[in-house]
């Protein structure tokens, strides 16, 4: 497998990631565990999110929309819990 399919392939792991934290992040705002939710948060915004724009620049494929959707629900995220 050539380095663009790996990379390609990591890219798609990535998105399931962060797929997978947003659906925790929910749960967590159900169950009311604010801790979680900013853990969760945090963990999107310093890692999964940052490792998916790595790879996206290294085959010179960035989506620029993309990232700003999640930084965007993250934001509404982050929202919610300071109205509480």
């Amino acid at each position: 497998m050539g380095r663009k399919k790996k990379l390609e392939k990591g890219i798609e792991s990535h998105r399931k990631q962060i797929i997978k934290h947003f659906q925790e992040i929910e749960k967590d705002i159900k169950n009311k565990d604010e801790n979680l939710t900013r853990y969760h948060i945090k963990e999107q915004r310093m890692s999964h999110i940052p490792a998916l724009k790595d790879k996206m620049e290294k085959i010179k494929n960035i989506n620029e929309e993309e990232l700003s959707d999640y930084e965007k629900r993250l934001e509404e995220f982050e929202e919610g819990l300071e109205e509480k």
